[in-house]
């Protein structure tokens, strides 16, 4: 693709510069064949086996899981599979502009011959210290598989929605990582956080939020805010203050979702949101449940008309929200997956799982759909799915904890309602 405007034709100059100036040395390929190509292998044919690292010819005993070359003294593992891949990056500074230099290195393996490596600059993440980014990708061929580049074609400009079709989150990096000052001032630690590089570079100079839950140490929150597309920000902004005592008390939040409906909790009881006892309990699961069960019981001491009168007017604003979502359905084997139809659904189901759907008004949650996933007319899982970002949000069985089906249901719901959601 051609660039599009003056900063996409000044990165493309940055690029073609970096791959004359700086190519890939051979220090930086020994190490990748050392990290990330480690294992070496052998093949047999017939009463023979083959090192697939040196190319040795020699006889041995019957096929084990591993053996000993005569020649290399390479300790070799039985394979039949001769062609595998790896990625892995370089961070560099070029121009005063921060790149993330992507390469593939594939592994060739023959028969009689020595292993052969070949190594190809696949991808360029580019972002300059106003936080704007462009993507320098080869082409793509459109297969099954998201990373199917054309090795023979030159470094483009991409667009971002190749970007986020690759997708490559590398946790293989040079070890000399040069990042630019601005990166360093916000917090910015090469594979510290396992997220997509580029996308937390560029929420690290553009959203202080960002900075402020990095600096904290909170990577959780992070990923959890960087992947929903922002759906958590509000909730973050409301109890920032209240992240700041926990993590200063040394409380590292990993479950985000639960954590702030946990807090929404404590301020329905009208419990002390500032103390640590509160803000960093020693079981949380434990706290979490605790709280979802007295509410719980406070709704179920209602007076049913009581609670139908409640759930007719919910139920008004919630079908004209979800009016263009409420048909929604898949069946897969013996599953049913549905958006609920009404408010009532949500109660029940809340009673059911023991989850906090109802108490804590994921019927009213902006850019919220709830799936729910029945089996033989039992619900026994609930999915929350971000509108805006088309993206999973959690998925739980009984007690907030994943069921056997739960990655079956995910796969079901990309494939099936995550397409027909607009």
């Amino acid at each position: 693709m051609k660039p599009r405007n003056k900063f996409e034709t000044y990165i493309l100059g940055l690029c073609n510069t970096v791959i004359q100036e700086k190519p890939l040395m051979q220090k930086h390929k020994d190490w990748a064949v050392k990290t990330l190509m480690n294992e070496k292998y052998y093949t047999t044919h017939y009463s023979k086996k083959y090192c697939l690292s040196c190319g040795e010819l020699f006889k041995a005993d019957a096929v084990k899981e591993k053996c000993e070359c005569p020649s290399c003294k390479g300790n070799l593992k039985f394979t039949q599979r001769f062609y595998s891949k790896e990625y892995f990056g370089i961070y560099d500074v070029v121009d005063g502009v921060q790149v993330h230099r992507i390469f593939e290195v594939s592994e060739h393996l023959s028969k009689g011959k020595p292993v052969y490596y070949h190594f190809s600059e696949v991808m360029q993440f580019w972002v300059n210290d106003k936080g704007k980014m462009a993507f320098v990708s080869k082409k793509i061929q459109q297969s099954y598989y998201y990373d199917n580049f054309i090795l023979s074609s030159d470094l483009e400009i991409a667009d971002k929605s190749v970007m986020r079709a690759t997708n490559l989150c590398i946790n293989h990096n040079y070890r000399d990582k040069k990042v630019m000052q601005k990166q360093k001032r916000n917090g910015f630690v090469p594979d510290k956080i396992k997220f997509h590089p580029a996308i937390l570079m560029v929420a690290l100079l553009t959203d202080k939020l960002t900075e402020f839950l990095v600096k904290l140490g909170q990577h959780k929150i992070v990923v959890d805010q960087l992947r929903s597309g922002g759906y958590l920000t509000e909730k973050i902004i409301n109890y920032k203050n209240q992240i700041r005592i926990a993590t200063k008390h040394g409380f590292i939040i990993k479950e985000c979702g639960d954590y702030f409906d946990y807090l929404d909790l404590l301020v329905f009881f009208n419990k002390d949101i500032n103390n640590p006892h509160y803000l960093c309990p020693k079981n949380f699961t434990e706290a979490h449940d605790s709280l979802v069960r007295a509410k719980a019981r406070i709704d179920a001491a209602k007076d049913r008309d009581a609670l139908q009168s409640e759930f007719r007017a919910l139920d008004k604003k919630y079908k004209r929200r979800m009016k263009k979502f409420l048909n929604l359905k898949s069946e897969a084997e013996d599953l049913v997956i549905m958006v609920p139809q009404s408010v009532e659904e949500f109660y029940d189901a809340g009673v059911e799982l023991k989850h906090c759907i109802y108490t804590n008004n994921y019927f009213d949650k902006k850019n919220s759909l709830l799936l729910f996933t029945y089996k033989d007319g039992q619900i026994f899982e609930t999915t929350e799915v971000d509108i805006k970002t088309k993206e999973i949000v959690q998925s739980r069985g009984y007690k907030n904890k994943d069921t056997k089906y739960t990655r079956f249901v995910k796969q079901t719901i990309k494939q099936n309602i995550l397409p027909l959601i607009k």
